[in-house]
């Protein structure tokens, strides 16, 4: 018999949720962002992933990390930053592709003349 008393959660599921939370640590809330961390949580897998986020918010607790215009970035900025040093060249094609090849980028409707 099957114990009922706990849902089972699968593999999918887990990463949503676990790809939510890592979003609200980092100040995440557009669904381009959110999307790239439940992607990355697959690619490089959770562990690398979890592992970014705590060096993420460790740089954020040493003043941050500026952009090359002297700006500092977001917590999000910076976690992204990271991610994509860490990434191999296959993962970051993957996670960063073109505009044009993202799924969740919405498309402009074409102007009429």
């Amino acid at each position: 018999m099957i114990d009922t008393s706990t849902p089972i959660i699968d593999e999918q599921s887990e990463r949503t949720a676990l790809s939510r939370s890592i979003a609200d640590q980092l100040h995440e809330t557009q669904d381009a962002p959110i999307y790239t961390i439940r992607l990355s949580l697959k690619l490089p897998g959770s562990e690398r992933i979890l592992a970014l986020v705590e060096e993420t918010l460790q740089v954020e607790s040493n003043g941050g990390m500026k952009t090359q215009k002297g700006q500092r970035r977001t917590v999000g900025g910076t976690f992204f930053k990271l991610l994509k040093a860490a990434c191999t060249k296959e993962q970051y094609e993957q996670l960063f592709p073109p505009d044009e090849k993202r799924p969740y980028v919405k498309r402009a409707a074409k102007k009429q003349a």
